[in-house]
């Protein structure tokens, strides 16, 4: 039997690929979907495509650009929601950080690693406020539980996290959100391992084509996938049909190089990489 081996964050985006693993589409043709999901996030799921454990991944958009500029072991193969990703800036609820202070030199900014969405977002974040973050800012913390033990012994303020993921949290009275912050680009693409797409591209398609079907499916049935969602990810009803009301999925095979352009150029103008190397993307 051969196997693909997909990873994502376990989080309602990704719900079209646990339908996927679910459903097993090519099982009668030897093939297995081994869908594993991470959260530790986009940096984590990079470093495990690189050192060979992962074929393809969901990702998020600028951190799986921040890799490609460097290295060329993954691809983006397709894009897979349109609609804004947004960002609750957290801290936590008996931590010592005052929001009234705003964005400091001094602030400090838990991440889940380097090149993860919590990473490259909390650069873009502090640009609003004029400071260009520095390396000592960031404390890693692998993922949301680390993220909350950070803030609460203060070695780290703030904590940014997709909204309805840290609802939870929130409700529980650990994390306080002090602001919402939506990417300004499409948040989330399909990355596939280079290699393995240049040795497996039909399957790769076909996967795709499978998922893009799966997510039309869900959007078509509202209620039967909000009711999904409460009991997949346990996340409150209300919650959940707020998040559908505004998602897009949009899974698209990507074949134009410019795709990104928008996206590199704000990375660029954050000095998060040089004009050169978004060049050669």
């Amino acid at each position: 039997m051969k196997t693909i081996r997909i990873a994502g964050v376990p989080e309602h985006y990704n719900l079209p690929f646990y339908q996927l693993f679910k459903s097993q589409p090519f099982q009668s043709e030897g093939v297995a979907i081994d869908w594993r999901t991470n959260d530790n996030g986009t940096g984590a799921m990079l470093k495990a495509i690189e050192n060979k454990e992962l074929d393809m991944a969901v990702l998020l958009t600028e951190g799986t650009l921040m890799h490609s500029y460097s290295k060329k072991d993954v691809t983006i193969i397709a894009s897979y929601v349109k609609s804004p990703l947004i960002w609750g800036v957290h801290t936590h609820a008996n931590g010592s950080y005052n929001p009234d202070e705003g964005i400091n030199s001094q602030t400090k900014f838990a991440i889940s690693r380097p090149k993860s969405g919590s990473h490259l977002m909390a650069y873009l974040y502090a640009k609003n406020f004029g400071i260009e973050l520095r390396d000592s800012q960031f404390i890693i913390v692998n993922n949301m539980r680390g993220a909350a033990e950070s803030m609460d012994n203060n070695d780290a303020d703030l904590y940014l996290w997709e909204k309805y993921t840290t609802k939870p949290l929130v409700d529980e009275g650990t994390f306080r959100r002090i602001d919402e912050f939506p990417t300004p680009w499409e948040p989330f693409v399909i990355a596939v391992r280079t290699e393995y797409l240049q040795s497996q591209k039909e399957l790769v398609y076909r996967v795709i084509d499978e998922v893009r079907q799966i997510a039309q499916s869900l959007i078509n049935k509202e209620e039967t996938t909000i009711d999904s969602i409460v009991q997949t990810f346990h996340l409150e009803p209300s919650d959940v049909r707020e998040w559908f009301s505004t998602l897009e999925w949009d899974v698209q095979l990507i074949h134009d190089s410019t795709h990104f352009n928008r996206v590199l150029d704000i990375l660029v103008s954050l000095k998060i990489i040089k004009p050169y190397y978004a060049s050669k993307l």
